[in-house]
């Protein structure tokens, strides 16, 4: 008898441990059970979050591009110059609200140039038609603009020019001057075919026989693919009117003087409203006296220039409310980013990448 109640004792010891010990597993199973399910709600609230930021931020951009793009088509006057809105109004390109955060239009640099971002911000666009088109201007411009802005020799321009338009052309006839088509590219090691076509991308320049990655750099800032290749004399740089001066057989007096005179003009606030040669010539020299070589260049250099502008470069960011737009390492930290071409002529964005 008392070995029966021993073993019935023990058994219900047995029984009552055994279900301690599931109900223990139990526990553990519902607490990673839980785990589980916290982390996946997390993450999809994580998730969601950060779609409605992508989503609302790129909304932002999208009502900073059509903002610049508003503001090209109302102008409508007969000329261009870096005096209008378009090219620098903090008052309407900057923090500009809306409902759910703000929108910026931003003059940044080059992606080549301080990570896209200059060390300074400007707001507005930049015109197309201060850079020269590699696609139009001939061997001879693209030649002088790289000896200036690179500081090569005659020689090594002169073949970096001439493989350029014949990656343009379509022929399969290289130029006289270090020129190269297929049977040079072919050649190569890693071989490729020559474009035989208009450059879609200034970073097929790399792919071009001669052109090297600090080359590209220092030109990369004053050529375009955009517009039709006509020069604006009132947003080209430096650089570029004493490139187009050299092209005219200005000396070395004249290339440095003659843009120097042109910029001071522009400083002063003033700007060419007259497409013609002879009153350009005559705005310029009743603003500052011009001798007669320079007057000859610069009635000559109408032939490459005009006073209007057409294709318009901008950058437009989006910040959400409760956001900061903050610099690391002079990059703008948005929400969400729009790069874009937009042509006003054809009314057309012809380029568009958004981050």
């Amino acid at each position: 008898m008392i070995n029966t109640d021993s073993q019935r004792l023990n058994a219900v010891k047995i029984t009552n441990g055994s279900v301690l010990v599931l109900a223990l597993w139990a526990l553990v199973f519902l607490g990673a059970l839980a785990i589980a399910v916290g982390a996946y709600v997390s993450s999809s609230i994580q998730i969601a979050r950060e779609i409605k930021r992508r989503t609302v931020g790129h909304a932002l951009a999208l009502a900073g591009v059509e903002k610049a793009v508003m503001e090209l088509l109302n102008d409508t006057n007969s000329w261009d110059g870096i005096i209008e809105d378009w090219s620098g109004n903090e008052d309407k390109f900057s923090g500009v609200e809306m409902p759910d955060g703000r929108f910026s239009l931003v003059v940044a640099g080059e992606p080549w140039l301080t990570n896209g971002f200059p060390e300074k911000l400007c707001y507005g666009l930049v015109d197309e038609e201060r850079k020269i088109n590699i696609n139009k201007a001939n061997a001879t411009l693209i030649s002088w603009l790289i000896r200036i802005v690179a500081g090569t020799d005659e020689t090594t321009a002169g073949g970096i020019a001439g493989a350029i338009k014949d990656w343009v052309d379509p022929d399969e006839e290289p130029g006289l001057t270090g020129g190269a088509e297929n049977s040079y590219y072919r050649a190569l090691d890693q071989s490729y075919s020559c474009h035989n076509g208009s450059f879609d991308s200034l970073y097929e320049l790399l792919l071009v026989r001669g052109m090297t990655a600090e080359i590209f750099r220092r030109l990369a800032p004053h050529i375009t693919v955009y517009g039709a290749g006509m020069v604006n004399l009132n947003t080209a740089g430096p650089e570029v009117l004493e490139s187009i001066a050299a092209l005219y057989g200005a000396d070395a007096n004249v290339r440095s003087s003659l843009p120097e005179k042109i910029l001071k003009f522009r400083k002063d606030g003033n700007v060419f409203d007259n497409d013609s040669a002879s009153a350009i010539v005559s705005q310029l020299n009743e603003f500052i006296s011009l001798d007669t070589a320079e007057k000859s260049i610069l009635g000559l250099m109408k032939r490459s220039t005009t006073v209007r502008s057409y294709c318009f470069r901008g950058v437009a960011v989006g910040i959400l409310k409760g956001n900061a737009a903050v610099k690391v390492s002079s990059k703008l930290v948005v929400d969400s980013r729009i790069d874009f071409v937009y042509d006003r002529r054809n009314r057309a964005k012809v380029y568009w990448r958004m981050y």
